[in-house]
């Protein structure tokens, strides 16, 4: 089992950052993860028992299920994914400091048994936690230059340190 993740502080509000990273119309502007992100029921919107189907850049796939969804934080877990993941799971929180927004992404995902199993799964968690460090760089920058003009500076008590 790996687990990935990742925090970051985005200055903007929390409503703010929630909604841009829910926002699935919006989402492949600023995530660089997927090519195509998609509702089954986009008329629902995201809620619990919801579906969406993701399609990366390198042309992996996987449909999850929404398992959790308020203005705090979001959980999935896959329904049907890659041919190496046997299960995949995530949640995104985010926590309202002052104005400023302390997001974590955070994944636990266990590989189908195979060779070298302790090797194919550090490079699983590598390769993910970049890509999780990505993307939660890229929603801060998106956020971030919504705001134009309004310039924050902010020295949070115990930084984040990325991994």
């Amino acid at each position: 089992m790996a687990v990935v993740e990742s925090k970051q502080f985005i200055h903007a509000p929390r409503d703010e950052v929630y909604l841009a990273s829910q926002d699935y119309d919006q989402r492949t502007d600023w995530d660089p993860f997927p090519d195509e992100i998609r509702l089954e029921k986009p008329e629902l919107g995201i809620c619990v028992n919801q579906h969406a189907f993701i399609r990366a850049h390198s042309g992996l796939s996987m449909e999850v299920e929404f398992i959790q969804v308020s203005p705090r934080s979001t959980s999935i877990r896959m329904v049907h994914g890659p041919f190496f993941l046997d299960r995949f799971a995530g949640s995104w929180l985010f926590e309202d400091r002052n104005g400023i927004t302390f997001a974590r992404f955070k994944y636990v995902l266990t590989l189908k048994k195979w060779m070298l199993p302790w090797l194919t799964e550090w490079v699983a968690g590598w390769y993910f936690q970049k890509q999780t460090d990505k993307r939660l760089a890229a929603l801060k920058a998106w956020c971030e230059s919504r705001r134009s003009g309004q310039v924050q500076v902010f020295q949070p008590q115990s930084p984040c340190v990325k991994h």
